[in-house]
């Protein structure tokens, strides 16, 4: 088990990680998201599938309002755009969080490995591109 620890625009801190209690795969497997047993935090994964291999990118952070937790959620099967997941929060609130993307067909089956720099892999800083994001959504 692993725990991550986030702080945003220096007022909160976000924990992440722990054990899985839920995973959904967008139908073309291109979005994972991972919910955890001790975090209200779901994880979001871009993701490339290949006969020779599975590629996972973080992508961000999704929460709730104050003291939510996710209950279930699930994709969409007719969405067209991306993927439009659908969350159940702990306060009876659903969300519907659609995630506009344009697929990008594989034409290899080797994945490029990333760039040149893994010094964060040794307990370095990670690159700008991997900073963790949080997407949230008004209560209606």
């Amino acid at each position: 088990m692993v725990f991550c620890g986030f702080y945003f625009d220096f007022s909160f801190h976000i924990s992440v990680g722990g054990i899985v209690s839920g995973m959904a795969w967008n139908k073309t497997g291109e979005r994972l998201v991972v919910s955890f047993a001790e975090s209200a935090v779901i994880a979001v994964f871009s993701t490339i599938v290949t006969p020779a291999n599975l590629s996972i990118s973080p992508i961000g952070f999704i929460r709730g309002e104050l003291d939510e937790t996710p209950c279930c959620f699930a994709y969409a099967d007719q969405f067209n755009r991306g993927a439009l997941l659908t969350i159940a929060w702990s306060s009876g609130r659903l969300q519907h969080l659609p995630m506009f993307f344009t697929r990008v067909p594989v034409t290899q089956d080797v994945i490029e490995p990333l760039s040149s720099s893994t010094s964060y892999l040794q307990g370095g800083s990670p690159p700008d591109e991997f900073a963790p994001r949080v997407y949230s959504s008004p209560a209606f």
